[in-house]
C-alpha cells in the first residue's frame, strides 16, 4: 500500500538546508513519519529501495555541487515522496594555510586575495583504548586521517620507518591501508574499521603550498610526513600503468607507473565523487560551479566570448593577471586569475582522452598549461600551472606564455 505517495506535503526534511556555505557543515536528513528507512541518492536518480539508507550525517564536502534526493521506505513499500535538497555549495581550501605571501606585492595574485576556506585540523589525538593509535581530523573536510604514515608508529610518529610500497600493495598488501581495518582484535585502527587509501582531491588537499620548506604540510599535525611521491587511489585514465601521487617535497601531482615504490598515508570516510555534473552555462559567456558557487569564463581567453571558437591566447603570468583584472564577462567586472585550488576544481580526472575538462559546459578547450594565480612559496620567479592534456601541476617561469581562463565568485 503506498502511502502520501502522491501527498504534496514532503515529510523530508535536510538540516541544514541547501545553499552556499563558508563553513563545514554536516548535513542530517529525517522524516516526520515512525518506523522507517531513509533511502537517498546524490546523482538525481530516484531513490529506490536499493539505494543507500542514511544512517549518518553527510559531509558537505562529499556533498558539494549536488543534491540530496530521499524517501521512506517501510517493509519495501514506498511511503513518501521523493523530495530534493536542493544544490549545496561549499568554498574550495585555501592554496596555503595561514598568509600566503604575496611576492609581487599585487592585489591580483593569490597570496594576497586569499581566497577560500583556511586548513583546520584537530590532532594528533590518542585513542583512550589503543593508546599507541592517533589520528587527525580535518575540520574542514570531515576525513579522518591516520596521523602516521604506514610503518611509522608511536604517538608522534617517531617509531619505525616509513614504508615504501608499489601502488597495487597499498591495497593488498601487509601494510596496505585495509590492513589497518582488521588490527585490535578486529575493531579497526583507532577504533576505525572503513581505512582506505586517499582519492588525489583528498590527499592534495593537505598540501601547503605557501610553506617554503618541505614537506609542504602542516608537519606539526603531521609529524615526520617524508619528502617525495604519496600514492593516491586515482588512476590517470588516459593510461592505466600510471596512478597520480602527490610530491610533498614540491606540492606537484607527478604520475608514477604503479610499480614505483611510495609511501602511503590513510584516510577513512566516505569517498568523495566531485566530478561530473557540476556545472551549469548560463548562455552568456560565463558557467557556473556548482560545487564550490564559482563563475567560470566559458571560453579560454582570446577566444570568440560565447561560442569558443578560435584559438586561444597565451600570456605571460603578470599579463594573465592584468587580463582577468580587467575582464567584463556576463555583466561583470570582478574577474581574477584563479588559485591553484580553483583551477584543479576544473580538472576531471575520470576522462579518458584529452582535455580532462567537462568539454560540454568548456567547448573548445585545449590540453595546455593554464595559469594560476598561485606563485611557488620554493621559488618566486615561478607559478603553479595546471595542465589539462595530464591532469598534472606545474610550476613555470612567469615569464612563460601560457594559456588563461579567469574566474569570479558568485
Amino acid at each position: 500500500m503506498f502511502l502520501y505517495r502522491l501527498q504534496n506535503v514532503s515529510t523530508i526534511r535536510f538540516d541544514p538546508p541547501s545553499g552556499f556555505y563558508t563553513t563545514f557543515q554536516q548535513v542530517k536528513i529525517s522524516s516526520s513519519l515512525q518506523n522507517v528507512n531513509i533511502h537517498y541518492t546524490i546523482d538525481g536518480s530516484d531513490p529506490t529501495i536499493d539505494s543507500p539508507i542514511y544512517s549518518s550525517e553527510i559531509s558537505i564536502w562529499n556533498l558539494a555541487g549536488r543534491n540530496l534526493r530521499a524517501v521512506e521506505f517501510r517493509d519495501g513499500l514506498i511511503l513518501g515522496r521523493i523530495t530534493d535538497s536542493g544544490i549545496y555549495k561549499y568554498s574550495l581550501l585555501k592554496s596555503g594555510a595561514g598568509p600566503l605571501t604575496s611576492y609581487t606585492l599585487s592585489d591580483k595574485e593569490d597570496g594576497f586575495l586569499q581566497k577560500g576556506i583556511a586548513q583546520n585540523y584537530t590532532g594528533l589525538i590518542q585513542h583512550p583504548q589503543f593508546t599507541n593509535d592517533v589520528t587527525t581530523k580535518d575540520n574542514s573536510t570531515g576525513l579522518i586521517w591516520r596521523g602516521c604514515y604506514q610503518g611509522l608508529n608511536t604517538t608522534d610518529c617517531s617509531g619505525g620507518g616509513t614504508v615504501l610500497m608499489n601502488w597495487q600493495d597499498t591495497f593488498t598488501g601487509i601494510n596496505s591501508c585495509n590492513s589497518l581495518n582488521s588490527l585490535n582484535g578486529g575493531q579497526g585502527y583507532a577504533g576505525i574499521k572503513d581505512w582506505r587509501l586517499p582519492t588525489l582531491e583528498e590527499l592534495a588537499s593537505l598540501v601547503n603550498y605557501g610553506k617554503e620548506t618541505n614537506p609542504r604540510i602542516n608537519d606539526t599535525i603531521f609529524p615526520a610526513t617524508p619528502g617525495g611521491n604519496s600514492w593516491t587511489r586515482t588512476e590517470q585514465s588516459t593510461n592505466l600503468t600510471s596512478t597520480f601521487a602527490v610530491d610533498f617535497s614540491t606540492g606537484g601531482y607527478p604520475i608514477p607507473v604503479k610499480t614505483t615504490l611510495a609511501a602511503v598515508r590513510c584516510v577513512s570516510g566516505s569517498i568523495q565523487n566531485f566530478r561530473g555534473y557540476q556545472f551549469k552555462d548560463n548562455s552568456n559567456g560565463t558557467v557556473e560551479g556548482l560545487r564550490s558557487g564559482s563563475l567560470w569564463q566559458k571560453c579560454n581567453a582570446g577566444q570568440d566570448p560565447l561560442n569558443c571558437s578560435g584559438t586561444p591566447l597565451t600570456y605571460t603570468w603578470t599579463q594573465a593577471l592584468d587580463y582577468c583584472d580587467n575582464l567584463i564577462l556576463g555583466e561583470r567586472s570582478n574577474w581574477r586569475l584563479p588559485n591553484r585550488n580553483e583551477l584543479f576544481s576544473l580538472i576531471d580526472y575520470r576522462l579518458a582522452t584529452n582535455p580532462m575538462i567537462d568539454v560540454v559546459n568548456f567547448p573548445n578547450s585545449f590540453n595546455d598549461k593554464f595559469w594560476t594565480a598561485t606563485t611557488s612559496a620554493l621559488d618566486n620567479t615561478r607559478a603553479a600551472t595546471a595542465s589539462f592534456g595530464t591532469g598534472a601541476f606545474i610550476v613555470d617561469l612567469k615569464t612563460t606564455l601560457n594559456r588563461v581562463r579567469c574566474v569570479t565568485d558568485l
